[in-house]
């Protein structure tokens, strides 16, 4: 095999126990004086997060919140958030949460640096650009989206159902702070769909790539990590299970953003999340196994195979995951939706290709496959 290939990721990145009480010399060095914070009402609550605003103070004149981004964003909290930053002379963000608050941060960021008063320009099928401006600061509090180093954004559009991101160009952070200590304060559902979303990210692009030499040793990784640690951080939550799971998600992450890409899982889950309120993890993980049966039918990964099933201690990989989702209490799909009719599937099928933005890593008559398997009784 021949190499050929390109790696770019301009985010700074600093991984380290405590390293959000530095926030301050960040700030410094960005020159920010008037920060404006996206997080969301359950993070803003918690001591650390104040104890945080406070650092921010002695280097900032001024730091307005804004915590009004719900679990899976939409358009309306992004342009709310845009809203707020009018008139308050912000020349610099930083986001705090999980995907949802970074997600919305950089779009209020593209919106607010491109003069605009809404994010739909930017989004496909609009095609306005991104330019970058304004700088960006992004805190994870979640092991799983990976939404600190990535350029892109999902966000909800309430009247098409689905989910969209930026059409041309992005927002890269220009410093991405990845401090484990903050998984403390997880919940066991929070730990359990962000986990699986990073599960997912590294089988993905583990599955997909076939060229990319770097990015297979990134998501092989990532794969030990969080199949070791996710159910370790679920049941006990222990400063070692966090600090695994946040490099075994960053790992995942520097692997599919680089343009290796994700199968039908991730694609499916943008427009089941946006057509039913499942968080994200879940929403991508509810298509896995079927997904990964039938790559292994395709014949075409055996040596990829070979290595999930030294991970997972079985050749069964699909039932190895439908095994961790009991012990990690994930709930069904019929929590959020019924099983699904014909009409149903077709709608969600031709809703995925109409407005995909994703690499698939599968045919369309596989997709229409893994959606009937997945949710018709």
């Amino acid at each position: 095999m021949k190499f050929d290939f390109k790696y770019y990721i301009p985010s700074r990145i600093h991984f380290k126990s405590g390293i959000i009480n530095d926030i301050g010399e960040y700030i410094r060095e960005l020159s920010i004086n008037r920060v404006l914070v996206v997080a969301d009402s359950y993070i803003s609550a918690l001591p650390w997060f104040q104890t945080l605003i406070e650092k921010m103070k002695q280097f900032a004149s001024e730091v307005f919140i804004f915590d009004n981004v719900h679990c899976e964003p939409s358009d309306e909290d992004v342009n709310n958030g845009i809203a707020y930053a009018c008139g308050k002379g912000i020349n610099g963000i930083i986001g705090v949460g999980g995907g949802s608050s970074m997600d919305c941060a950089k779009c209020v960021a593209a919106a607010i640096s491109n003069d605009s008063a809404s994010i739909e320009p930017f989004l496909r099928p609009e095609t306005k650009k991104v330019h970058k401006k304004l700088p960006l600061i992004l805190i994870p509090t979640t092991a799983g989206t990976g939404a600190e180093i990535t350029r892109g954004a999902v966000i909800i559009d309430k009247k098409q159902r689905t989910k969209r991101g930026f059409g041309n160009g992005g927002y890269y952070a220009d410093i991405a702070l990845i401090d484990p200590d903050v998984g403390c304060t997880l919940s066991k559902n929070q730990i359990a769909t962000s986990g699986l979303d990073a599960l997912c990210h590294a089988i993905e692009s583990f599955l997909v790539n076939q060229t990319h030499p770097i990015c297979k040793i990134w998501s092989y990784n990532a794969l030990k990590l969080i199949w070791d640690n996710l159910p370790k951080m679920y049941e006990e939550n222990d400063s070692v299970s966090q600090e695994n799971m946040f490099l075994g998600s960053l790992l995942a992450t520097m692997s599919f953003s680089t343009g290796v890409g994700l199968t039908f899982s991730h694609h499916i889950s943008d427009v089941l999340g946006g057509t039913y309120e499942i968080p994200h993890g879940y929403a991508s993980y509810y298509t896995l196994p079927c997904t990964v049966k039938i790559f292994m039918e395709k014949g075409k990964n055996k040596t990829e195979f070979e290595a999930l099933g030294n991970i997972f201690g079985s050749a069964d990989v699909a039932t190895a995951l439908v095994k961790l989702s009991n012990t990690l209490n994930v709930p069904s799909y019929k929590k959020y939706f019924s099983p699904m009719s014909n009409d149903d599937i077709d709608d969600i099928f031709n809703r995925i290709l109409g407005n995909s933005y994703r690499a698939s890593g599968l045919a369309g008559d596989d997709l229409l496959k893994v959606l009937r398997n997945s949710f018709v009784n």
